[in-house]
Parts: structure tokens; C-alpha cells; sequence
């Protein structure tokens, strides 16, 4: 509502004590609307962010100096190894977990090569959705032709709101009648 979006997903890691945190503070470099707002010197995670020219740029580590010199408008960060798939020209690389990450509630933000952007949140640990894995995650991101993508935050934290109403299952009850208080988002309008 405050930012009159139609939908959004979860952003960036946080802070999340015993999975009930109350969202006040992202982990790595946050920035919002061409500004840096958060930045804890945890420099060396997965960035995900989106420069002026709305190209989504993903990459393992991103420095307040890198990103200001890249042109970063809005960009969050999460744990390292979560980049998903990166392309150089006409070679795409997806970089599949060789070992089992398990399924979880995952979301992640990725660009076709025409400049569509994909925003995707499974639903995971529970008897109607078992979630998804890294690899699931970078299948489907394929599947909907995706030439970049990132994981972002996961778990208890994975949720999308489309007109004003979660249309996922997260399984951290909402801290609020307008659901859970996370720091970070990535916003449709």
C-alpha cells in the first residue's frame, strides 16, 4: 500500500531471530530508488539488483563503490552461492548444488533476454507442498527462460502478495494483519 505496489515478494537476508524476527535489519548492501540505505560491510554474499537500464544484475559479492560505479537503482543481498544462472553474451551458465539442498520454501528473481522479469516463490515444508531445491529452482527459472537468476531469501520468509493479499503459504504466521514485517522487498507497480 505505501508504495501503491500491485505485487511483491521478499527481498534480501535479514536478521531473523528464532524465525520470528521482527525484519529491521537486512545482512549485506541494501539499495532502494538509486540509494544505498543498508550496508553492514558483509560484502562477499549474493547480490541481486536491478541498474538504471532495469537489467537485473546477479553476482557473488557487490561493494557499495562496485555497485554505485554499475549504476544500481534497487538491490538486496543472500547468503553466498545462490547465484542461479548468469550469462555472458550468448552463453548462459546455471550453476546447479552438486550436493542435496533440500526442499524448502524458495524464492528467486530472474530476466529473460528481452528484459521480462520473473519473480518466483514456492510454498515448502508442508503435507500440500514439499517446496523446492536449488536445482528445481534453476529448472524452472530455465523453463520460463531466464538468462539470469538469483536466489533470495527462503524459508519461513517466501512470500508473494498480489493486490494486497498473500497468494503463498508462508509458514511463519504474519506478525500483523498486513503480514510479516521483513526489511526488504522487491515491489511490482
Amino acid at each position: 500500500k505505501k508504495y501503491n505496489a500491485i505485487a511483491a515478494i521478499n527481498g534480501g537476508e535479514f536478521y531473523d531471530r528464532g524465525g520470528v524476527g521482527t525484519g529491521d535489519n537486512p545482512i549485506g548492501t541494501t539499495y532502494s530508488q538509486g540509494k544505498l540505505v543498508w550496508n553492514d560491510g558483509q560484502n562477499r554474499r549474493t547480490f541481486m539488483g536491478f541498474d538504471k537500464d532495469n537489467k537485473l544484475i546477479v553476482t557473488e559479492g557487490m561493494s557499495a563503490k562496485e555497485a554505485d560505479a554499475l549504476g544500481i537503482r534497487d538491490g538486496v543481498c543472500f547468503q553466498t552461492g545462490n547465484v542461479l544462472i548468469t550469462h555472458d553474451g550468448d552463453d548462459v551458465t546455471m550453476y546447479y548444488a552438486d550436493s542435496n539442498t533440500g526442499t524448502a520454501q524458495r524464492t528467486a528473481i530472474g530476466q529473460r533476454a528481452d528484459g521480462t522479469v520473473i519473480l518466483l516463490v514456492t510454498d515448502g515444508r508442508s503435507a500440500s507442498s514439499l517446496g523446492a531445491t536449488h536445482n528445481d529452482v534453476i529448472d524452472i527459472m530455465v523453463d520460463y527462460g531466464a538468462v539470469v537468476a538469483g536466489m533470495l531469501d527462503g524459508g519461513s520468509s517466501s512470500v508473494m502478495v498480489y493486490r494486497g493479499r498473500e497468494i503463498t503459504s508462508p509458514t511463519t504466521l504474519s506478525q500483523n494483519e498486513e503480514g510479516r514485517y521483513l526489511p526488504d522487498a522487491f515491489l511490482v507497480k
